[in-house]
C-alpha cells in the first residue's frame, strides 16, 4: 500500500487529544513509508496531518477545490498539489490516488467524504479499506447507525470486512494495510 488518503477538518476541534491523533496517525505513515493525500489545507487537523508526515520526509499530497483557495489557506511546499475545479472532483482524484482510506474526527465535510467514499464501498464501487480513528468515542454512533442499517437491511451484511474503526492509531493503519 503506498499511498492513504485522510480526511480531516480545517479545524482542530475543543479536544488536544484529536489533534494528538493526527499526530500518531502521521507517525504511523512515516513508519510504513505510506503518503499522505489529503484536502491540501494547512487549517485543522488537515494542517497538522500534513505537516507531520512532511516533516517527517514523507510523501504529502493535498487536493484542494478552487473555490475554496480562499477560505482554506492551500498548503504551500508539499510534494504535489491538485488545484480541482469542485468539491465532487476533489473526492474523484482522492479517491483515485489512494490505496485506503482513513477519518480523523472532524465535521461535516469529514463526514461527507467519509460516508461518500462508505456507500461506494458499500455497493462495490470501491474495494479499498476505510477506517475511522475513533479518538474518545468520536465514531460511536456512525459505526452503530451503519450496524442497524446492515441488521435494518440496507446495507451489505458485509460491510464490516473492509470498514474498521478503531480508537489506536498503530493498531487502525495494521488493520488497514493488512486489508489492502
Amino acid at each position: 500500500m503506498k499511498r492513504i488518503c485522510v480526511f480531516a477538518g480545517t479545524r482542530r476541534g475543543v479536544r488536544h487529544s484529536y489533534t494528538q491523533a493526527a499526530k500518531a496517525l502521521a507517525r504511523e505513515l512515516l513508519h510504513h513509508n505510506v503518503g499522505l493525500i489529503f484536502g491540501g489545507s494547512t487549517l485543522g487537523l488537515m494542517g497538522v496531518i500534513a505537516t507531520q508526515v512532511l516533516e517527517g520526509g514523507g510523501e504529502v499530497i493535498g487536493v484542494l477545490p478552487k473555490q475554496l483557495l480562499h477560505e482554506e489557506a492551500a498548503y504551500q511546499g508539499i510534494t504535489e498539489l491538485h488545484i480541482v475545479q469542485s468539491l465532487q472532483e476533489r473526492k474523484l482524484m482522492m479517491y483515485d490516488l489512494a490505496d485506503a482510506f482513513i477519518s480523523l474526527p472532524g465535521g461535516l465535510g469529514t463526514l461527507d467524504e467519509t460516508l461518500d467514499v462508505v456507500s461506494l464501498l458499500n455497493i462495490g464501487m470501491v474495494a479499498k479499506p476505510v477506517g475511522l480513528l475513533d479518538v474518545r468515542g468520536f465514531y460511536d454512533p456512525l459505526v452503530s447507525f451503519v450496524q442497524l442499517a446492515a441488521a435494518e437491511g440496507f446495507v451489505s451484511p458485509d460491510w464490516s470486512t473492509k470498514f474498521v474503526c478503531d480508537s489506536n492509531a498503530p493498531r487502525l493503519v495494521s488493520r488497514i494495510l493488512s486489508l489492502g
